[in-house]
């Protein structure tokens, strides 16, 4: 049981910097994840998958504050990387 809520706590987490990149790449305001993307990404699963889309979303940040730290963070990174 503990394995498979890392394993749905790790996934969103990479689902949460997947969409984030997006939200950078297209210049819209960071919000955006929280008012549309999260709450149509839970639709989408609701319908496609059957079932219910919390488990897997609970750990995908995509506040405002939440999407700026990490594109920050992301960023850094690059820089980090392109120094080295």
């Amino acid at each position: 049981m503990l394995k498979a809520s890392q394993q749905r706590m790790d996934r969103g987490l990479e689902a949460s910097y997947e969409l984030l990149l997006l939200i950078a790449m297209s210049g819209k305001p960071h919000s955006i994840g929280k008012n549309l993307i999260k709450p149509a990404v839970e639709v989408a699963i609701k319908i496609v998958m059957g079932k219910d889309p919390n488990p897997e979303l609970s750990s995908t940040a995509l506040s405002n504050d939440s999407v700026a730290r990490r594109i920050d963070k992301m960023s850094t990174d690059v820089e980090d990387k392109k120094v080295v």
